[in-house]
């Protein structure tokens, strides 16, 4: 207890003298440009950035990560998926998946980097990783949205093709993601004046489920969740609007949509399971100003080596309603582990986003 205590302690301190650690690397925002057809959006950035860092560095671990861990079924589920490609999956973000293959087969890569493999690598987000989202209000009723991505790559690191996408008409933002170039889904993104989200795992990494998803993608009964939250921001003005979409849409497999507004109280975590559909709002989280979501019901305690929530808790009320900012939510999602507890921060952290939909703040920073 005294350690928990001096560590809290410590970091208030921090906070109070201004002395936080320095910040990561921002990402790079590349424009994708939606007067264009969806053919050519994403081409000049999967071009740019392997003529940079060359493809060893940038879709190199990707495609290692596929082979090492996905046996024979699911990837000839994902063959099945590709022959029937506008039949399973929105037909605008196909022909933007049509698109990154067309860039990689005039860089040389199309061997390499086929549209089967693109598509696998669009689809197998939701099975392989872990995440921690807050969403929070400041002293002054503003709403902001953290969170961390945790993918593991091994050694690899996701960097070089690690990208805010900046979706703009008639050069106007109309949302952003953070996102690995040519995964055309939305994990961590966020509408202007409108809302944010994230999604967390729902822990359903066994290839029994992984299959099954595969099985009611195949047969129309659901939407792959990372297609479904990139249409929301593609498709819903609201924070209403998009937490409806969110909770009642059918989706392919089980997953947590964190939902951030522009208004009090408005923010939630949805718990679905296909079907399924619990909506938790902010008020009733740990406290009436935050809700947190790592990769567990908040019904349950997460196991003890896991437990990332507690942490986080922890952290936050340390920093207090009235000091939150962006500068004190990153560093909160920076707390590390103790006591045998995963930190929130931890060796497969790739990035940190920190949002404010309300405020129009969007950064996202480096780890791997």
């Amino acid at each position: 207890m005294m350690r928990v205590i001096l560590w809290l302690l410590f970091r208030v301190a921090c906070i109070a003298a201004l002395t936080l650690p320095p910040m990561p690397p921002d990402m790079p925002v590349k424009v994708i440009n939606l007067d264009l057809s969806p053919r050519m959006r994403w081409q000049g950035v999967i071009k740019e950035l392997v003529t940079t860092y060359g493809f060893e560095y940038t879709y190199g671990p990707a495609i290692e990560y596929i082979t090492s861990n996905f046996g024979k079924e699911v990837l000839d589920l994902l063959d099945e998926v590709s022959r029937d490609l506008e039949g399973v999956l929105i037909p605008e973000y196909v022909e933007e998946l049509r698109g990154c293959a067309d860039a990689a087969r005039e860089l040389g890569y199309g061997t390499l980097l086929p549209l089967e493999t693109i598509i696998t690598i669009n689809l197998l987000y939701e099975f392989s990783n872990f995440c921690t989202s807050i969403v929070t209000e400041d002293g002054q009723g503003q709403i902001w949205h953290s969170r961390n991505m945790d993918w593991s790559f091994g050694k690899e690191s996701l960097k070089n093709i690690s990208i805010i996408a900046d979706f703009q008409k008639g050069g106007v933002t109309q949302y952003k993601t953070i996102t690995w170039a040519g995964y055309v889904g939305a994990i961590s993104g966020m509408r202007p004046d409108g809302f944010s989200i994230t999604i967390d795992e729902r822990f359903t990494s066994d290839i029994l489920a992984i299959i099954q998803s595969f099985e009611r993608l195949l047969h129309h009964k659901g939407v792959s969740v990372g297609f479904l939250s990139r249409d929301v921001l593609d498709n819903n003005r609201t924070y209403e609007a998009a937490v409806k979409t969110l909770a009642y849409t059918p989706l392919t497999t089980s997953v947590y949509y964190i939902v951030g507004g522009t208004e009090h109280n408005e923010g939630c975590v949805i718990t679905r399971k296909e079907e399924h559909v619990e909506v938790w709002e902010m008020p009733n989280g740990p406290q009436p100003w935050f809700i947190i979501e790592t990769n567990y019901d908040h019904r349950y305690t997460p196991p003890y080596p896991d437990d990332r929530r507690k942490l986080a808790i922890e952290a936050i009320e340390a920093v207090g309603r009235a000091n939150i900012n962006a500068t004190t939510l990153f560093h909160v999602m920076e707390t590390p582990g103790r006591d045998g507890i995963r930190g929130v921060l931890n060796g497969e952290t790739q990035y940190t986003v920190v949002m404010s939909a309300v405020q129009g703040y969007f950064r996202g920073y480096y780890w791997k």
